[in-house]
This record gives structure tokens, C-alpha cells and sequence, in this order.
């Protein structure tokens, strides 16, 4: 009896819970930079940059924060724990150290741990950077 109710209360918790994700690579796009340029259309181009970080934001959209996470190292990354106060939320992606990609997280969501986790050559070098946030 005690196995089932644990197994229920495991159930309900993280049937509760949302993972969102980050992509690994920024995709390449061309973007219109301006269609006023006397000499005609300027263009710029983004290249495909590796995921190297991602944290949580909740406030406005490209707002910037004074959170204090609870950040815990473990083998092969982090995990960074955020209570989140505001609305809207951000999962924000970083590539590179100038590109971010923004996603919003559902609203009922106070809580959210980022998962970064680095793969690593035989010689130690950070070869991939995957990144997640579970929600509850």
C-alpha cells in the first residue's frame, strides 16, 4: 500500500512538470538589416552558432534581472535552479556569447532548474553544450 501511494505522489509531481529545450545550433538566416539605405536593401547574415550557456529570466522581453540562482555543479556541467516571480518567463538559449534565442514558459510556472551539461574530448575540451529547463 505504501509503494502505490508513493507511486502516485511521484505520478502527480512530475506529470506536473515541463521540460523545455534548447536547440544545440543557432541557425544560419539571412536578415534585412534596413530598407532605408539610400543605396538600396543592406543585408546582414547570421551563422550557425553552438549553444554555449542558457539561464532563466521572468519579467519583460530582453529585460535584464538580479536573480540570485542556486547553482550546483555537477560532473560533466550545472544545474541552475530559478524561482520565478513575474510574468512573462524566458527560457533564454545563448550561442556564442552575442546571440540569444528567447522562449517563453507557461505562466503557472514558478520554479525551473536549467540543466547544462558539456561533452568533453579525451583531452577534457568542451566539444558540445546541450542545456534544458525542467519547469514544476
Amino acid at each position: 500500500m505504501k509503494a502505490l501511494m508513493f507511486t502516485a505522489l511521484v505520478l502527480s509531481t512530475t506529470a506536473k512538470a515541463e521540460v523545455f529545450s534548447c536547440p544545440a545550433r543557432y541557425p544560419a538566416e539571412d536578415v534585412t538589416l534596413s530598407d532605408t539605405v539610400p543605396e538600396g536593401k543592406a543585408v546582414g547574415r547570421v551563422f550557425s552558432t553552438a549553444l554555449s550557456s542558457a539561464y532563466m529570466i521572468s519579467g519583460n522581453l530582453y529585460s535584464e534581472q538580479d536573480m540570485v540562482p542556486d547553482t550546483r555543479r555537477i560532473k560533466g556541467g550545472r544545474n541552475v535552479g530559478f524561482n520565478l516571480v513575474k510574468d512573462p518567463k524566458w527560457l533564454v538559449c545563448v550561442y556564442g556569447d552575442r546571440i540569444q534565442r528567447w522562449q517563453q514558459v507557461d505562466p503557472k510556472f514558478t520554479d525551473c532548474e536549467v540543466q547544462i551539461r558539456q561533452v568533453e574530448d579525451r583531452r577534457g575540451t568542451p566539444t558540445k553544450t546541450t542545456a534544458s529547463a525542467t519547469c514544476k
